[in-house]
């Protein structure tokens, strides 16, 4: 960081903050001989029955150890359309 800006000092308070709110909790990351970085994702497209939105998830791992996850419904329906020419 040899030019850090407003938005960079930003960032960094709300990890401090996000931080300061999680004292008590911690991560397990687990020593491994496995070395392998592994990555999933997955959708249910227009899985929900209510709006047809998809929910996409994903997660990753890092020796064995899970370190990122995220399921989230997403924003707008897509329509396809199928042209018959």
């Amino acid at each position: 960081m040899h030019a850090p800006t407003k938005q960079h000092l930003e960032a960094v308070n709300h990890v401090l903050k996000y931080l300061k709110g999680t004292l008590g909790k911690g991560i397990l990351f687990k020593k491994s001989d496995n070395r392998d970085i592994e990555g999933y994702v997955d959708a249910n497209w227009a899985g929900s029955m209510e709006d047809s939105k998809s929910i996409i998830g994903y997660y990753t791992r890092l020796w064995g150890n899970l370190v990122t996850w995220r399921s989230k419904k997403q924003f707008v329906v897509v329509r396809s359309r199928i042209s018959r020419d």
